[in-house]
């Protein structure tokens, strides 16, 4: 199959093939003796692997964007169990931040989630925060530094800490950072939400612009979990004997 025929079996342009070749999408694809490109079977089924992961997946973050990318670089390299394993990896991720935005929903609410609660009377530090909510310290500064949380310090020590108020609000900035929300954006949702203490209004409508963030954030990370079964399902195939 030449490189025109293979494009339109896709419906893209010839260009995109040859950038798919050039981004590591494509396993490298042989010339013939006048230089032409030739494409094979195992190249139509990487590029419907590519067009689906890449270009049918949920709005998101960089982060999911990212992930998805190495599952088609790593198929399109020979290694389809590698990408099998991250495909994996990935899917707990989203399970996680899922699940991690569940309990923002709660805490907006005013309820007290059970991973938060059983922290109550131990304040973490921002190394213990960042590994409460799968995130590292860079970013919870970069948080801070950008006016999405204010966080107390511990005055013997200027030690941040960070009580179940905070964490509530880290879950609620990650979710939707993951979301794809810039920071310009989360500051207006949050700020929107927080009283001079930096606490949620117990009494707050469902319908409040950053409820409603936070439930679009729960759907997004479940769509997210059924694209990525679909992934595993389709690099299955790809591994499966002929």
């Amino acid at each position: 199959m030449r490189t025109s025929e293979f494009a339109k079996l896709f419906g893209v342009h010839p260009n995109t093939v040859r950038l798919y070749e050039e981004w590591g999408y494509l396993p490298p694809v042989p010339r013939d003796a006048s230089g032409e490109r030739v494409f094979t079977d195992e190249h139509v089924e990487q590029m419907r692997l590519a067009r689906y992961t890449l270009h049918r997946a949920p709005r998101s973050g960089p982060r999911f964007k990212e992930a998805y990318k190495e599952l088609v670089w790593l198929a399109g390299a020979g290694d389809v169990q590698l990408a099998i394993t991250q495909a994996h990896k990935h899917l707990a991720a989203v399970t996680a931040s899922r699940e991690r935005a569940v309990q923002a929903r709660a805490f907006l609410r005013g309820a007290a989630p059970a991973s938060i609660a059983q922290l109550a009377n131990r304040p973490l530090h921002i190394h213990q925060a960042a590994a409460f909510i799968a995130e590292t310290v860079p970013v919870l500064r970069r948080w801070e530094a950008g006016g999405l949380i204010q966080v107390p310090r511990n005055p013997k020590n200027n030690y941040r800490t960070y009580g179940p108020n905070e964490l509530g609000w880290l879950l609620v900035i990650q979710s939707l950072r993951l979301a794809g929300h810039n920071m310009s954006s989360c500051r207006r949702l949050v700020s929107r939400r927080m009283k001079a203490n930096g606490a949620p209004k117990r009494a707050s409508r469902p319908q409040e612009p950053l409820n409603k963030a936070i439930d679009n954030c729960i759907s997004l990370f479940a769509e997210h979990e059924q694209h990525t079964r679909e992934v595993i399902e389709q690099l299955h195939r790809m591994s499966a004997p002929v």
